[in-house]
């Protein structure tokens, strides 16, 4: 600690003419510089061998030094339970705009969080408004001058959005607040308008749809998301270079202050009292008085639907590698739905970590994937269904093989109880020892708050979890996957697999780039 301060110390009392000596003496002429440009390197096509697959012997064995470890007993640890009395305060002064704080008790640093519910589902020009946001001071200051005064407050300002969220993240000292506010305001409603940086966003765009267009695993998620969401896949609700060359500042501008109408939430960690940060915030106008606009359309894209097996894929020679992806639909879960816990047993189990059933079938025992994983998926604001997902990234000569081993896994799972108490203890041990920053408690208490939870659910899942047996899962398992159909969409050098292989999976169905990409 007392180097560290010693290095603060010599830092603060360099002068702007030392740096200027150091930079022209090291930083002159005499340098070596180097330049990249788009190419393909040379690939080794490595065929798969032709053994057969060892068979897994005494899978459900014991060592000696196994059986110790298990003997040994473990004491129990107290998990981390937040008091919602104690440990936050909410602020319910505006019901479009709670505010959930938190003291930060190791120094003066705040960090604001302002949500709205708004995102790029509701207008697909909105990260890209956003981006060009980014890029401009004000009417009064350039970029530059803008970003050297937030540099002198050590502050931060940033926009974000996703698909139903759009959120301004602040970050300085509890000292400058309003003065750090004051500057947001200027940032968002007293805009600059360079349109200059046009021209940096669509070259952006350009070089990030020529990359993800070569990428294999980003044209597996387009052609998985064309297939579960047609027209609202995000690849497709992202606007096109021509309707992006048309773009004025003004209206991107209005893009992103149109977010302000809209409710949402707030979530700060720092030592102001949240009376303050409420009227501060009602000042800037980053929230209304009176409530706000509540977005009465579909707030999410929804899952098609699906009666039968079929299989969604896109060719690629120069793809060496099979991305796959497997969608299986579920149940409506709504609030605090046990099923929500018995999923996270079912995942622990079959596919969450490196002892799961998907793990060890597809990697260690066959071989046949680069990477494997399940996840039960649910949306904790339960407005669509739950659904099964699974990931598979293999060779391409092993693609149909790596499908089948990981459909008959879906469709049949294994029944290892041994197994599943281990997961079991793995879950409950992830439960007792997870930890929440300060930071973080805010936003998790929101989530909470919106399952319906009035109190940390820790200690209830945890013992939920406890009394869950293998006969739980394996029944949550045959009502809500077995039967169900299993989707299945890639992207591949199809030459290396049949369609006659794939169609054993179910109705086959060519995928083309023009249907998954704008261009």
């Amino acid at each position: 600690m007392e180097r560290l301060q010693n290095d603060l110390e010599k830092t603060q009392a360099l002068t702007k003419e030392e740096i200027v000596k150091v930079a022209n003496k090291y930083f002159g002429n005499d340098y070596l510089a180097f330049r990249s440009k788009m190419g393909s390197a040379n690939k080794d096509k490595i065929s798969k061998p032709n053994w057969k697959p060892i068979e897994a012997q005494n899978t459900d064995a014991q060592s000696e030094f196994a059986k110790m470890i298990a003997q040994k007993n473990v004491e129990s640890i107290n998990p981390q339970i937040i008091d919602f009395k104690e440990d936050i305060t909410i602020n319910e002064t505006n019901p479009a705009h709670k505010i959930y704080s938190v003291k930060n008790p190791y120094n003066d640093i705040f960090t604001l969080k302002i949500y709205y519910k708004y995102g790029n589902y509701q207008n697909k020009h909105l990260s890209n408004a956003a981006d060009y946001v980014e890029l401009q001071g004000t009417q009064d200051l350039s970029f530059q001058d803008f970003s050297i005064k937030l540099q002198l407050l050590g502050a931060s300002i940033e926009i974000y959005t996703e698909d139903d969220l759009s959120c301004i993240e602040v970050v300085g000292f509890d000292k400058d607040f309003e003065e750090i506010m004051t500057l947001c305001h200027q940032k968002f409603f007293n805009t600059g308008n360079d349109e200059k940086m046009l021209k940096t966003l669509i070259d952006g765009h350009k070089g990030n749809m020529k990359m993800t267009k070569s990428d294999a695993a980003a044209c597996a998620d387009a052609v998985s998301q064309y297939v579960l969401y047609g027209k609202d896949s995000k690849y497709l609700r992202t606007p096109t270079t021509a309707e992006m060359e048309k773009y004025k500042g003004d209206e991107l501008i209005n893009h992103v202050r149109a977010i302000f109408e809209y409710s949402g939430f707030v979530t700060y960690s720092g030592n102001l009292e949240s009376n303050v940060i409420y009227n501060t915030l009602l000042k800037n106008n980053f929230i209304k008085e009176n409530g706000s606009k509540t977005y009465t359309g579909k707030p999410i894209p929804v899952e098609n639907n699906f009666s039968k097996n079929e299989v969604y894929y896109l060719h690629n020679k120069k793809f060496l590698q099979s991305n796959i992806h497997f969608y299986v639909p579920g149940v409506q879960m709504s609030g605090k739905d046990k099923n929500k816990i018995l999923s996270r047993c079912f995942n622990q189990y079959f596919g969450g970590d490196m002892y799961s059933i998907v793990f060890q079938e597809i990697r260690e025992f066959r071989s046949l994937g680069y990477a494997a994983y399940s996840r039960y998926l649910y949306d904790y604001m339960d407005r669509k269904p739950s659904y099964l997902y699974a990931y598979l990234g293999t060779q391409s000569d092993k693609t149909a093989e790596g499908i089948d081993a990981m459909r008959t896994l879906i469709t049949d799972i294994p029944k290892k109880t041994d197994k599943y108490q281990t997961a079991k203890e793995s879950l409950l041990a992830l439960y007792q020892t997870y930890y929440l920053g300060f930071r973080d408690i805010p936003y998790q208490v929101y989530k909470w708050n919106t399952e319906g939870y009035k109190e940390d659910p820790t200690e209830e899942i945890i013992n939920t979890i406890e009394n869950t047996g293998f006969d739980d899962v394996l029944n949550f398992y045959t009502k809500t996957i077995q039967t169900k159909p299993v989707i299945i969409s890639l992207s591949g050098n199809i030459q290396k697999v049949t369609k006659k292989e794939l169609g054993k999976f179910g109705e086959l169905h060519e995928i083309k780039m023009k249907d998954i990409f704008c261009e």
